[in-house]
């Protein structure tokens, strides 16, 4: 879960340090869930997904421009 974190920690997570007030981190959820308990981060909103879908089916493409005859006279 990504957080981020109203206060400064000092110290080390895993050989790291915390990021600063303000500053993001990733954490594993239970641990995230603790330090939002403990009021020391707040969660982020979930980031948005960009779309990839393609038209497959031909039907929901455009059909080419159809050409006017002209009647001969």
């Amino acid at each position: 879960m990504r957080i981020r974190m109203r206060v400064k920690i000092s110290g080390t997570r895993d050989g790291v340090e915390w990021p600063d007030k303000g500053g993001f981190v990733d954490l594993p959820d239970a641990e995230a869930a603790q330090l939002l308990r403990d009021r020391v981060a707040e969660p982020l909103p979930a980031l948005p997904v960009e779309e990839t879908a393609t038209a497959t089916n031909d039907a929901e493409q455009a059909a080419p421009a159809r050409r006017r005859t002209q009647a001969k006279k």
